[in-house]
């Protein structure tokens, strides 16, 4: 493994190199010179440890770690937007336009997915989007109680369930968890390290277990868990299974279910 020599110690090796015989301490013509370009040739060092480290997979970071994987087919996860269910009250038979804006006290903006009509109760639900992805999508029960935007015939808003599925872009140890197990583990043809690997590039997912034959001859039964090591949600069950149905070989059945909470 590269380290970078220090600063000092690039000094005493160019002093070494010096065949001037004439003083070598601080002050003199010779040490001047020398110590500043010992800085630079220090800042070199530094530079090249961070280039060796950035080219391994397990020593690397960031945007590199990102292009290391992605010549290997393992894209970073992107961030998620929340999803949540609002009960809208207003005037029967107005509609709520698709892109209305509803949010917390704080700030956190949600977009109706949908256009909804208030029904003769005077209520509505709609299914809507965390404007920002991210974790931070995931409201609160009872929080989305404000509208930024009058919208005429709707009087109030409030969310009964927690918003979910809100995720963070992937972390760089579980994208090089992900990298290595596919450069590690033979993925050909379907086999099982096939389903894992088709399970964990869905964005929010956090672990998977494959079961193979599960039930009988051409069966795949796959559990997931999300990000947050919890009971996935019917939706992101739904993502995987379908992400798995269009990368899988012919004549397989696959079952993608989560474990419930206990």
């Amino acid at each position: 493994m590269y380290e970078a020599r220090e600063q000092l110690d690039i000094l005493k090796e160019l002093q070494g190199y010096s065949q001037v015989e004439a003083s070598k301490i601080e002050g003199t013509f010779e040490y001047d010179v020398l110590a500043s370009n010992s800085i630079e040739f220090a800042k070199s060092e530094v530079e090249l440890e961070q280039l060796y480290n950035a080219s391994f997979a397990d020593t690397s970071w960031g945007e590199y770690l990102t292009m290391i994987a992605e010549q290997y087919g393992v894209l970073r996860k992107a961030a998620t937007n929340a999803i949540v269910v609002l009960t809208i009250k207003g005037t029967k038979g107005r509609i709520v336009p698709a892109g209305s804006l509803f949010c917390t006290m704080d700030g956190l903006r949600f977009a109706t997915d949908e256009d909804a009509v208030i029904g003769s109760d005077g209520f509505v639900s709609a299914k809507a989007t965390a404007v920002e992805a991210g974790s931070g999508g995931n409201a609160a029960a009872e929080t989305i109680s404000s509208i930024p935007i009058s919208i005429p015939g709707v009087e109030s808003v409030t969310n009964s369930e927690a918003a979910y599925d809100g995720f963070d872009e992937e972390s760089d140890d579980a994208l090089r968890e992900r990298y290595l197990l596919k450069v590690r583990t033979p993925a050909t043809s379907g086999n099982p390290y096939h389903y894992m690997q088709w399970a964990l590039a869905v964005e929010g997912v956090g672990q998977a277990k494959v079961l193979p034959l599960w039930a009988g001859n051409g069966t795949v039964k796959v559990i997931i868990i999300d990000a947050d090591n919890k009971t996935a949600s019917p939706e992101l069950v739904q993502a995987t299974y379908e992400h798995i149905e269009s990368q899988r070989p012919i004549g397989a059945t696959v079952t993608v279910t989560s474990p419930a909470p206990f």
